[in-house]
């Protein structure tokens, strides 16, 4: 995982201010919603759609084999074509989701989320000071 120059400064017994942990909060925050953001129903479906016919083919081309003998060579194509179409799919999705918004708009987004950070942080920091907790 990288550093920044804030968290470098923080971690070494620097100072922390406001402005930073409101950027580390919101690029923390973006991350976090970026990885545990489930996939669309029709992706889902489609996966589901295709383990199905995936197993199905298999399946059928070990039908009346002896049980301990496995696969046949026909089976890995099957396999990596699955494999390669479930990719591409997952792929083409995330892509579209990181394009569905322009730069602009979420630099936009993102200043006004960390001026309300900066905000709420100067105001805790206050809140602080008020009741003797910082000096």
């Amino acid at each position: 995982m990288s550093h920044t120059s804030g968290t470098a400064a923080a971690d070494n017994g620097g100072t922390f201010g406001p402005e930073q942990a409101a950027a580390l909060l919101d690029q923390t925050t973006q991350r976090a919603r970026r990885k545990l953001q489930p996939s669309p129903p029709w992706l889902l479906a489609t996966r589901a759609v295709m383990v199905l016919a995936a197993l199905g083919v298999i399946w059928l081309s070990v039908r009346g084999q002896h049980p301990y003998k496995g696969p046949t060579a026909a089976d890995i194509p099957v396999l990596i074509g699955f494999v390669v179409v479930n990719f591409a799919a997952t792929v083409a999705v995330r892509a579209s989701k990181s394009s569905s918004t322009s730069p602009t708009a979420n630099r936009v987004a993102s200043g006004a989320r960390v001026e309300r950070r900066i905000n709420a942080c100067k105001r805790a920091e206050s809140s602080a000071k008020a009741k003797g907790f910082v000096r």
